[in-house]
């Protein structure tokens, strides 16, 4: 069995912390997923995030390879509450002691009003056990936070790790189990 795992390409306007904001891929996004998701792939189904930025492609995709699409919410991106939509530096202007604490123990420091780390992974891994349980190849199309979340799983290290992994848009990586 094969799970590709995809993050989406890069997405119009500035870089911010977009989470569950609705942000649309650009037009190099979109070249970026067309070139990782090349046509010559094969896949049984392909899973996508419900956001946008994740599903639009995914629709085309299924489509093209004429293959089923199944939506899934438990691959959307992290919810950052109060930071969601926002950039770095407007976060910096109101919480800068907040954000600190989140990068050093994004653990036990959540984002106000936002997700916990911990419920972020029970949700990405329950969403990963049922991809396993189809036995079937896998297109996943989803996020950075899932894709560290995943990566943190298969090397055995801890979730708070997951800042740790570069995951840069439309980054491809295969799994066999």
């Amino acid at each position: 069995m094969k799970i590709d795992l995809i993050r989406h390409g890069e997405l119009v306007g500035e870089p911010t912390y977009c989470g569950i904001t609705n942000t649309k891929l650009s037009d190099h996004g979109w070249k970026q997923m067309d070139e990782a998701c090349n046509k010559h792939q094969t896949w049984d189904v392909i899973v996508s995030s419900p956001l946008i930025r994740c599903l639009a492609f995914a629709k085309k995709l299924s489509k093209d390879l004429s293959i089923p699409l199944n939506v899934n919410p438990q691959w959307q991106e992290m919810n950052f509450g109060k930071w969601d939509g926002l950039t770095v530096k407007e976060i910096m202007a109101f919480n800068e002691k907040e954000l600190g604490r989140f990068w050093k123990d994004p653990l036990r420091n959540p984002p106000p009003d936002g997700e916990s780390l911990s419920d972020m992974k029970t949700r990405v891994l329950s969403a990963w056990r049922k991809i396993i349980d189809t036995k079937k190849d896998t297109l996943v199309i989803t996020h950075g936070g899932p894709l560290r979340i995943i990566n943190c799983h298969l090397e055995g290290r801890p979730v708070e790790a997951l800042l740790e992994y570069d995951v840069p848009y439309a980054d491809r990586k295969t799994v066999l189990i």
